[in-house]
């Protein structure tokens, strides 16, 4: 599939290398939910990494696990997953950071019309809790 044309290990390139088991496992579940939530357009890179301090974000008892950025005018997206979180890494952190890709495409709507400052508060709130909350409905259908 020309989906996932780029694995890398942030800094060392693993293209037809052999993963760790639960990175390969996960990288399978990624081309499968990429799939079914038609994200075929996309160039997806995965990246397995430790996170910084400003990159986990805790929040009590919640640490990030992963992350996105996407460039919707080159269809291009990045899913940094933090090493430190693989064991509790499932369908429906995958399915979450796949929803924020689809999403991204519609915040440039957002941020044309909406001072910078506006549209940062609505998008973090909204984008959010939506990712978050179509990530269990998909995930348990």
């Amino acid at each position: 599939s020309p989906l996932l044309r780029l694995l890398k290990k942030c800094g060392h390139e693993t293209y037809g290398m052999k993963l760790p088991k639960k990175q390969e496992q996960i990288r399978k579940r990624v081309l499968f939910w990429a799939e079914k939530l038609c994200c075929n357009e996309i160039d997806l890179t995965i990246c397995f990494k430790k996170f910084t301090k400003e990159e986990r974000k805790d929040d009590g008892d919640f640490k990030t696990q992963a992350y996105v950025e996407f460039n919707a005018r080159y269809m291009e997206a990045t899913i940094y997953i933090n090493e430190e979180m693989l064991h509790t890494f499932n369908d429906e952190c995958i399915v979450h950071e796949l929803i924020h890709i689809k999403l991204g495409e519609l915040s440039g709507y957002l941020y044309a019309n909406q001072e910078e400052a506006a549209a940062d508060k609505l998008k973090g709130y909204f984008e959010e809790r939506f990712a978050s909350q179509f990530a269990k409905i998909i995930t348990r259908l």
